[in-house]
């Protein structure tokens, strides 16, 4: 998606960006998929919405794959490994989600493989060596541009720091916005308003000091693109039914892709 530059220059001064001039590039992405959907700020941003500005793309769970060992798998004793990815096919892409993954942090996972194609990130390249071992590619400053954006959009800056100063819980914005405590204490943390964090925590007794979600899994991996984990284990060329009719797939419209090299 272009940058529209002009209407990020009439941002300034309106008290849309944090006081952290490191985080405007992520606020002014989320910004701009809010006015692309004419949604306020103060209203819950909807992943269905969202990548219905993308084409070519469906969004599943990770249960529509005809893979029963893999999808047992990482609805147990993976499920902590491995968020989300994109799979790219000659005329489509398909975003597969954890779905054994509570519906907060789905939602958290979709907005980050969804801020992967918006701005054009260049797939994952992964290698697979004929020893079973693989290599993959990972740049951490696109994985945190894709999930500080998608953190930007679900809950923007100025009413957050509104709803802080009039004394909300972060258990309360959470449910305002329909995601984790732990995305709104990231939000708060890089949009430097800890302090009122701690202004709206006194006054709420179930208050917890939880640290941000961190999608981090094991390193073997050998088809995967913009993988929240980044990495995920799954030894195999993945498979897929086409989408249920009538709603099993409820998403459709996007653009991305992995590499994969046996070497």
């Amino acid at each position: 998606m272009p940058k529209n530059f002009a209407l990020r220059r009439t941002r300034k001064g309106q008290g849309l960006l944090p006081p952290n001039p490191n985080w405007w590039e992520q606020e002014h992405n989320g910004l701009d998929l809010r006015d692309e959907l004419d949604l306020p700020l103060d209203e819950r941003l909807s992943p269905e919405e969202a990548f219905g500005t993308l084409e070519e793309v469906y969004v599943a769970a990770h249960g529509d794959l005809d893979l029963p060992e893999v999808v047992a798998h990482f609805r147990n004793a993976g499920s902590r490994n491995w968020s989300g990815m994109c799979i790219p096919y000659p005329d489509l892409t398909l975003v597969v989600f954890n779905d054994s993954h509570p519906p907060r942090r789905i939602r958290a996972t979709l907005m980050e493989e969804f801020f992967h194609l918006w701005l054009g990130h260049k797939p994952t390249q992964l290698r697979v060596f004929s020893n079973g071992e693989s290599k993959r590619d990972f740049d951490r400053a696109k994985e945190s541009e894709a999930y500080g954006s998608g953190a930007a959009a679900l809950v923007p800056y100025k009413p957050l720091r509104a709803m802080l100063e009039g004394g909300r819980p972060v258990r309360v914005i959470a449910d305002h916005y329909l995601v984790s405590e732990q995305l709104v204490d990231f939000r708060i943390r890089v949009s430097k308003l800890s302090r009122l964090r701690r202004l709206g925590d006194s006054r709420s007794r179930s208050s917890t000091r939880a640290r941000p979600v961190v999608y981090a899994g094991p390193t073997k991996l050998i088809y995967t693109s913009h993988a929240c984990s980044g990495a995920t284990s799954m030894p195999f060329s993945p498979v897929l039914r086409p989408p249920r009719a009538g709603g099993g797939t409820p998403w459709s419209g996007i653009h991305c892709g992995a590499s994969v090299l046996r070497v």
